[in-house]
Parts: structure tokens; sequence; C-alpha cells
């Protein structure tokens, strides 16, 4: 049976909750993203000419303390467009500096801002601001590739689009250049990640059912991926995340409540796969070499897991959210602290999960 551990602590975000990044380097240190709709009403004041709604965000800054780690507090607001997904990476925009921690943003208005964590690792400072020619066209995800340091040279960042399009994104001292933009899948591209073990392999999914995989080498935009599946998902591929500890694994996850899976070198099919309900907005491996095989999964509508994908099996569900459970990452000095967001009860939890060895001792 699945552990179902307590809460530490619940926050109102006041805006709705979509997004949970801890910076890997300061495993104390969390963002949390919010995206607000707020209506707006026709010139004559009547719903039936009501013109589009703003999108609205905030960056929260959060660390994590007290006796057990038991706290989160904030120590920064930050008031932006709406927030759709954030990822930490390394880049300076000072030539000479070493790269420092970076919070890259996308949202809602077809922008990218890039936010330098400061020495002491609790504020970000803006950095810069890659800005798509069409401002309506959101970017729904996005992700670095160096994730595992030494493994290139120069910092990118891919986005996926609401257009269907993906954009890469390279980071020098001299600023941001966007290197390659194509249109990857005729819906929206939900995801989008670099294979961290060959940063030059980007894979991407979308609304069009398309699990897809894309070579970067030739330094050309490319034009047709390398390999596409659109068999196995029974909807659209939401989340997608390699691991950082086992060359060539994959996971996906999908709007047909299934977390699976892959080996790169072979997707015709996936390895493993497991039901967790609700669709799987965000998957995220752990930290740690020895917990590997284990991945936290958003599961929208049916609240939040641990998954054992070495056992195929869920170990750890966490169903205190009352609303879309969305955004979810690892945290703490031992890596053993979850935080979970969750949207229209703009909610941000804190919680424990142990390793399976831990809790069940």
């Amino acid at each position: 049976m699945p552990t179902t551990p307590a809460t530490l602590q619940a926050i109102d975000t006041e805006y709705s909750a979509d997004s949970v990044e801890t910076c890997p380097s300061r495993p104390t240190t969390v963002a949390v993203g919010t995206y607000q709709l707020r209506k707006k009403p026709g010139d004559d004041g009547s719903v039936e000419k009501a013109l589009p709604p703003d999108r609205l965000g905030r960056l929260y800054m959060h660390t994590l303390g007290g006796e057990d780690e038991d706290t989160l507090t904030k120590v920064q607001r930050i008031e932006m467009p709406a927030i759709l997904d954030m990822k930490w990476g390394s880049w300076t925009a000072d030539a000479g500096r070493e790269g420092a921690d970076t919070l890259a943003v996308a949202n809602s208005v077809g922008q990218v801002q890039f936010w330098r964590l400061d020495e002491c690792g609790t504020k970000v400072s803006h950095q810069a601001t890659y800005a798509l020619d069409d401002d309506s066209v959101l970017c729904l995800s996005l992700e670095w590739n160096n994730r595992m340091p030494g493994r290139t040279a120069t910092p990118q960042v891919a986005v996926s689009q609401s257009d269907g399009g993906l954009t890469i994104l390279e980071a020098t001292p001299a600023g941001l250049t966007a290197t390659h933009a194509w249109t990857a899948h005729t819906l929206e591209a939900w995801i989008a990640a670099f294979d961290p073990w060959h940063p030059t392999t980007l894979l991407s999914g979308a609304d069009d059912l398309a699990f897809s995989m894309w070579d970067l080498r030739s330094g050309e935009t490319p034009t047709t991926p390398t390999f596409r599946n659109t068999r196995t998902h029974g909807a659209g591929v939401c989340s997608i995340q390699g691991s950082t500890h086992r060359e060539h694994l994959v996971a996906t996850g999908s709007y047909d409540e299934y977390v699976r899976t892959w080996d790169v070198r072979s997707l015709a099919r996936p390895v493993s796969e497991v039901h967790v309900g609700g669709g799987a907005w965000r998957i995220k491996w752990h930290p740690s070499a020895d917990r590997a095989g284990e991945l936290l999964a958003a599961g929208m509508h049916a609240g939040f897991f641990v998954v054992d994908t070495d056992k195929g099996e869920i170990v750890t569900e966490y169903t205190a959210h009352s609303s879309l459970a969305y955004g979810v990452d690892w945290c703490g000095s031992a890596l053993d602290r979850v935080a979970s967001c969750s949207f229209y009860d703009h909610a941000l939890h804190l919680w424990k999960a142990e390793a399976e060895a831990e809790s069940t001792a």
C-alpha cells in the first residue's frame, strides 16, 4: 500500500499556483510560479462583449528551514505575466563571470525571462528577457541543456509553444540568440526536454499525441524528427524528463493518466507504464543516485505521487490538495521533502517523501 504523508505546511499563494522548482545547487531554495486570469468586461460593462482576460503572474521565492525543515518562508514576491513553467540552469550575462544559478521563466506573453540567484541563495534579480515575435503565443515549457555539468559548453534553453513551435535559445555572455525555431507539432507543444546525457538530442510532446525526438547536431534547424511515436499515448503528452543518473532513460507523463519510462534508443514502445490518474502534468526524477528509480508525478485531478519505476508501482500518494495538482519538486537538504502546488485553491504544500526503506522501517 502506498504511504500517505501528512502535510507539514500549507500556504495560500493568492494567485493560482502551477509551478514549483527547487534550485539544484541550493535544495532549500524553492521558487513558486502562479497564473491568474483576471476578467475584463467590455466597454459597455457587459459580459457578452468582454475583452480577453489579463493573465497575471507572481514569482515567489521561498527558503526551507525550521528545526526539522518543516517550514517554507517567503522571502521575495515579483509581479510579472502569468507563469507557465520555470527551470533552473547555469548562465550569466556578465562577461568574465562564471555561470550563476539562473531561473528561466516561460510566460503567457511569448517571453522567457531569466532571473539570477543572489550570492546568499535566497532572492533573484532580472538578468535578461527573450521575446517571441508574436506575444499572443504562450511559452508553455522550457528546459536547459546543462542539467548535467560538463556535457555542453554553451548553455541553451528549449522552449515549447502554444502554436506547436519549438525554439532553441543560446545563452552567452553577449546575450540571448534564437538559433533554431520550427513548427514541430500540429497542436499545443506542452513540453520540450533535452536528453541530459546527449544535449544535442531534444524530445518534445504535444496535444497531437506525438512524442518526438529531434537531432540538433548539424546546427541546422530540423525539419523532421528522427523518431515520432503517435501510437502509445492515448492523449496529449504534457511532461518529459530524462534521468541524470541512468543514461538513455526518459519518462513521460500524459493526459491519458499514465507515467511511462522509455529507452531513447528505442522509442517504439515504453519500458514501463504506471497509471497515476488525473493526467500526469509534471514529473520529476529524484536528484539522488540512491533513489534514481523514483519520480514525482503531479496527477492533476488525482493528486501527487511518488512512483517507483523499477517496481512499476506507486509508493507514496499525497491527496491533501483540493484542486488541480500542477507543480511539484523535491527539496530539503536530504531531498526528502516535497513542495507541491495546486491551481484553483491557490495552495502550496510541504510534505515528506522518505525513501521506501525508511518509511517502512
